[in-house]
């Protein structure tokens, strides 16, 4: 429910994905990347959450892409309140 997942993000919050890429900053900028992402029927399964100290997780995700699966790490800050404040993405590094 792509609703509910831009709620759980901050009203000032950014998303770098990937990391590198130019920053989506607010609510407007997530619900159009999360939208994105729907139209183009890409979903995320997580595999492992690891709780790191000062309101910081980092997420393993297996990125679904039609037929193709790809292995993403994200690490999410929070703030107090617990919404999400940043997510950058981390594709798996190329082989060789």
């Amino acid at each position: 429910d792509k609703a509910k997942v831009v709620a759980l993000y901050a009203t000032d919050a950014t998303i770098e994905d990937p990391a590198g890429s130019p920053l989506k900053a607010g609510t407007e900028a997530i619900d159009k990347f999360y939208t994105n992402a729907v139209d183009k029927n890409i979903f995320l399964e997580i595999t492992k959450v690891e709780e790191l100290p000062d309101r910081t997780a980092n997420v393993e995700v297996d990125v679904h892409v039609g037929t193709r699966v790809v292995q993403s790490k994200e690490i999410y800050t929070f703030k107090p309140d617990g919404k999400i404040a940043t997510m950058k993405a981390f594709p798996p590094p190329k082989k060789d």
